[in-house]
C-alpha cells in the first residue's frame, strides 16, 4: 500500500492552499480498496519567489471505477533563479 512518508508530496515547498473542489462520484464502502493518481494541471510563477500550481487527485476503486476528483490549487516556492 503506497503512503506519502515525511513532508508529503510538496515537503517545505508549500507556502499556502488556495483551494479545493472535490467532486464524489460514486458511493465508497468500507471494504473498498482504493488507489490514485496525482497529475500536474497547471503551473504558473507569481514572481521570483513563488508560484501557483494546480495538482488533480483522480481516485479508484477495485473495479477501476472513479469515485472522487480533486482540483487543488497552492501556492509553492520556485526554484532559485541561476
Amino acid at each position: 500500500m503506497g503512503e506519502i512518508r515525511g513532508n508529503g508530496i510538496f515537503g517545505e515547498e508549500l507556502i499556502a492552499g488556495k483551494m479545493t473542489e472535490i467532486e464524489w462520484l460514486r458511493p465508497v464502502y468500507a471494504d473498498d480498496v482504493l488507489t490514485g493518481r496525482v497529475s500536474l494541471e497547471e503551473k504558473t510563477r507569481r514572481n521570483k519567489y513563488n508560484g501557483e500550481i494546480a495538482l488533480r487527485i483522480d481516485i479508484f476503486n477495485q473495479y477501476d471505477d472513479l469515485v472522487l476528483s480533486n482540483i487543488t490549487k497552492t501556492v509553492v516556492k520556485c526554484r532559485k533563479e541561476e
